[in-house]
């Protein structure tokens, strides 16, 4: 490690915070933002998103034992989610970050057209082996392709637990701008770093 890096949305200098899993981690004291440095390049996320992600064989520290069991855990989350959006109106969704395509499902057992973006070839698989309309594909490159076939964006844009997938920011804030349409809205659902759960178990917090 031959210096402490800036902060990658700050830009304010920044303390080591701890190693886990063979990664260093960075906070930030003025904005308090907790970064994984270096960061990985898009090869690696790509291999790290694997089935392995969502589903344990046991080898590896990463993403979940079984996602499939977390799909009961989150329902009570998207109606309590649900319950303000309906408020928007809105009639075309997209869900960045869809994994199996469960919010998606959500939607659309609520009347909306919903589909999903997710960049793990094998949870885009499963969502659409499901009958969802989930694109594989990066945020970046998706934001740059025709959008819905009227050509107009998406009224309402989610992302939830994805935004701190990204390490750069902007270009992430820059994709999401050019598919919400004006007048529409972004919902970003990240985790608080000031949280309790996070100040409490440091480096055993989950989402590290």
């Amino acid at each position: 490690m031959d210096r402490t890096p800036s902060c990658l949305i700050c830009s304010s200098s920044t303390k080591f915070y701890t190693k886990k899993n063979f990664h260093n981690y960075f906070k930030c004291p003025s904005c308090g933002l907790i970064f994984l440095y270096p960061s990985p390049t898009a090869a690696e996320l790509n291999a790290y998103y694997g089935q392995e992600y969502f589903i344990s064989d046991g080898s590896s520290k990463r993403g979940y034992d079984n996602y499939n069991l977390t799909i009961a855990f989150k329902r009570p989350f998207y109606e309590f989610l649900f319950f303000h959006l309906k408020a928007l109106t809105p009639t075309a969704v997209l869900d960045v970050g869809a994994a199996y395509g469960d919010f998606v499902q959500f939607l659309k057992e609520r009347g909306l057209n919903a589909r999903g973006l997710e960049i793990s070839d094998h949870a885009a698989a499963a969502a659409r082996s499901r009958g969802l309309n989930v694109a594989t594909s990066s945020l970046e490159d998706f934001a740059k392709t025709p959008l819905l076939p009227s050509g107009r964006q998406f009224d309402l844009v989610t992302a939830l637990d994805v935004f701190e997938h990204f390490f750069n920011f902007e270009e992430a804030l820059k994709s999401l701008e050019k598919l919400t349409a004006s007048g529409g809205h972004l919902l970003i659902v990240t985790p608080n770093t000031k949280s309790l759960t996070a100040r409490l178990l440091w480096k055993h917090w989950y989402q590290l």
